[in-house]
Parts: C-alpha cells; sequence; structure tokens
C-alpha cells in the first residue's frame, strides 16, 4: 500500500501476472510447466533516501525483463523506447504507460481491467511462455540446435535477425550465395521491404518446434513489424509459403499437406517407373501425413487443427504433428548436405520471385506444390551435385518438417517486436 492507502501498481501487476499463470493451469495439462515464473524479491528501503517524486514504494525490474513480462500478459507494445523514456503497451484490457522521474529514472504505472478478462479471452491472447519464444519479441529467431545452419554470430544465442524486415532479405541472400556475415553489412539503399521476401521458408526449415509438450498454447509472437503493404509476418497462408513472409492468423498453414502428399506420391511413382529402389523415407512421410490429416481433429474445411488459432487444438493432434516434426529434424541433423539444400531452395525461391513477384500469391495449393516438386527440386538436385534419389529423399523430409513446424504455430498478428538490443538489458525500470 501507499501511504495514501492506495494500492500500487506493481501489486496489482503481480496479481495479473499471477492470473495469467491460473490461465495456464486451467487449460493445459497438468504436466506442463512454464520455464519462466514471475518472482518476486523484497527489499526494505528507508524513505529518506527516495527522491521526493516517488510517493508510493516502488519496486524495479530490467528492460529486458519487463518486455517479456508484457509477452506474458498477452500485451503489446505501442512504444518501447527506453533511450528516450518511453514506454506503453496495451491489450488485454490492461495498460502500461511511463515517465520520466528525475533522479531515478524510467517509472511506469500499470493498470488492468483484469476482473473483465474471461479465461476465454485469456488463452486466445497468450503466447507460448519459453525463453525461445521469448526471442521472438526481439525480432529474434532462435535456431535448432540440431541444424547448425548458422552459428557463431553476433546475435544472442545465434539467433537469426529479423527485425529489420528488408537487412533480413539481404542478410539471407549473403546467407544463400555463401557469404560471410559481419556486422558491417547493411541493406543496399534501395532494397524495401516490398521487395521481400524467403524469410518464411527459412523460418519454417530451421527455427526449433516452440510449442510447448502437455499443451495446447500454439501462438507465438511475430518477430518483424507490419508496415502496411508489407506484412513480413502477417500474411495470409494460402499455401506453404504465401507471400514468401512469415505467418499469420491463417488457418491454411498447411492447406497444402494435402497436395504435398499428391506429389509425394507421384514422385514415388516416377521413381519407381525409372528403376529407383524407393526409400522407406517416404513412405514413413506418406504414413505421417495420413495420420495428421485422417485425425478427427484435424478441420478439412480449413485444413488445419480445429480450433488452433485460439489455442485450443486438440493436444493429441498437435503431439501427433510434434512427434512428426521431431522425426524430420532427427533425420536433417544427420543429413550432410542440409546446408547445401537448404541453401540451393532458398536461392531457387529467390529466383522464382525475381521471375514473377506473385507467383506465391495462388490460392491453390496443387500449384505450389506443383511449382516446387516440378520446378524447385530439379534445380535443387542441379546445384548441390549428390545422387538425385537421396538429394529427393532429403528434400522432401526438409519440406515435410516445414508444413508441421507451421502447424504448431500461429503467429499472434497485432504485435511488434522491441528492439534486439533490449534483449537481456539491465537497464532499471521502476515501477510505481
Amino acid at each position: 500500500m501507499s501511504i495514501d492507502n492506495d494500492l500500487v501498481s506493481w501489486n496489482l501487476l503481480l496479481t495479473t501476472l499471477q492470473f495469467s499463470e491460473r490461465t495456464f493451469a486451467n487449460h493445459i495439462n497438468a504436466k506442463f510447466k512454464p520455464d519462466l515464473e514471475p518472482a518476486i524479491q523484497i527489499s526494505n528501503r528507508s524513505w529518506d533516501f527516495l527522491p521526493p517524486e516517488v510517493v508510493r514504494p516502488y519496486a524495479v525490474t530490467t528492460a529486458g525483463d519487463i518486455a517479456i513480462i508484457v509477452q506474458r500478459l498477452g500485451m503489446s507494445w505501442k512504444d518501447f523506447k527506453p533511450g528516450e523514456g518511453l514506454l506503453r503497451a496495451e491489450g488485454n484490457n490492461c495498460l502500461i504507460t511511463s515517465t520520466v522521474v528525475r533522479s531515478l529514472g524510467i517509472l511506469i504505472s500499470f493498470s488492468a481491467d483484469w476482473h473483465l478478462i474471461t479465461d476465454y479471452e485469456n488463452r486466445g491472447n497468450i503466447c507460448v511462455p519459453s525463453w525461445q519464444a521469448s526471442i521472438l519479441g526481439f525480432g529474434l529467431v532462435p535456431h535448432c540446435y540440431l541444424l547448425w545452419w548458422f552459428h557463431d554470430g553476433p546475435h544472442p544465442y545465434d539467433a537469426f535477425p529479423v527485425g529489420d524486415p528488408a537487412l533480413f532479405d539481404y542478410l539471407l541472400h549473403l546467407y544463400c550465395q555463401c557469404r560471410v556475415l559481419t556486422p558491417e553489412d547493411s541493406k543496399p539503399e534501395h532494397l524495401r521491404p516490398q521487395a521481400l521476401s524467403v524469410a518464411s521458408e527459412f523460418v519454417a526449415l530451421v527455427a526449433p518446434v516452440l510449442r510447448m509438450r502437455n499443451s495446447r498454447i500454439t501462438r507465438i509472437l511475430r518477430p518483424a513489424p507490419n508496415h502496411g503493404f508489407y506484412a513480413l509476418l502477417n500474411v495470409r497462408w494460402s499455401g506453404f509459403l504465401t507471400n514468401m513472409q512469415i505467418g499469420n492468423e491463417v488457418y491454411s498453414s498447411m492447406t497444402c499437406l494435402e497436395a504435398f502428399r499428391k506429389c509425394l506420391v507421384n514422385l514415388q511413382t516416377s521413381l519407381n517407373s525409372t528403376q529407383y529402389v524407393l526409400t522407406p523415407v517416404y513412405r514413413d512421410v506418406l504414413n505421417k501425413c495420413d495420420e495428421i490429416l485422417l485425425h478427427p481433429h484435424w478441420d478439412t474445411l480449413c485444413n488445419a487443427p480445429k480450433e488452433i488459432d485460439l489455442n485450443g487444438a486438440s493436444e493429441r493432434l498437435l503431439d501427433i504433428i510434434h512427434d512428426a516434426c521431431d522425426w524430420a529434424t532427427e533425420r536433417l541433423s544427420t543429413c550432410v548436405q542440409f546446408e547445401a539444400l537448404l541453401r540451393a531452395r532458398l536461392l531457387e525461391l529467390f529466383a522464382l520471385r525475381d521471375e514473377n513477384p506473385d507467383f506465391s500469391l495462388t490460392p491453390y495449393q496443387d500449384v505450389l506444390m506443383d511449382l516446387y516438386f516440378n520446378r524447385v527440386l530439379p534445380k535443387v538436385q542441379d546445384q548441390t551435385k549428390f545422387s538425385e534419389k537421396l538429394n529427393a529423399a532429403d528434400w522432401v523430409v526438409m519440406i515435410f518438417r516445414g508444413l508441421c513446424w507451421y502447424n504448431l504455430h500461429r503467429f499472434k498478428h497485432k504485435f511488434a517486436p522491441v528492439d534486439e538490443q533490449y534483449f537481456e538489458s539491465k537497464q532499471p525500470i521502476y515501477i510505481g
């Protein structure tokens, strides 16, 4: 309590965080344990040493932690400029505002009508509560430890920066051309967001699964901002990679799974007709596709797990997709040409985009998959110079992994990441 018997706002903040934790417990398997939990450490201070502007006992956190707290509450940053003393976040019937207190620093105030937030609404707003998923909120995509596509980079945990969409596109070009990325690399002046991007394919193929076991929570943060025409992580996924950009509230991040299966059957038939010995990999992938597509909680109309957009999909179906994605990841981890395949595939997608910027806008999944199997795969095989049979099997597993990855995640569309420099920032932020 303050000296005038009003609750301090950090007390309400803790209450709201606890309410959010209870929502997790109500809608998630009892075995589920978030790897980050709110905690408080009490410290006694004398009022004699507090600035005169402070009339209530305050709490202190850091810029890095408050950014993650906002994620946990299902809120979004409207302004996050600690250097200018400006912090403002809204969402889920909560509000954070800031002021600069002389001789102290940034002091934020938290308010909420949390008693008006229903469990249903809160469940739809919460995101995967894991450390790796939190990195997305700083414009960084974590890497999968089994797929060493990028390492020894300048970013935390070898994450790939996507917060600046045009720069991401440029860096991805450099990566595909086997150029070493250096701090001096920056996007050329003529590069604009409208020219993007093959980013979504890259993320789906190399990012770790962020959905946590024993959980129906599939919503994750969008690690790049939405700028009008360009919505790097908020596009309509009518196919695997519509618009070649990352993420969406879509019903169709896997609508082309059935088309993928049809193309794989055709590929298998063509290999048999040319006397190739059929690898068990195709049979395994087809079986896993059938297990997903024939599941009673698979929505045949939307071609996605039922109720996935509000963190309400069947946990059993999500586990099946999760197992399939892990299987593909394990197999790719032993694929000696994985990085060569990845580079070749992305380069060919860049070429397709340059030829026809609108090719990925088609709403017909069969068209997209035919394009991938009949145009991209042969070019990838030509570029990588490996066995045609071996290349085809590894390429199929790589695409299947991407399809599974997007069926385990839904990007939060009204979210803009904060600058990556504030990840794990220790700059003090006071809470009034």
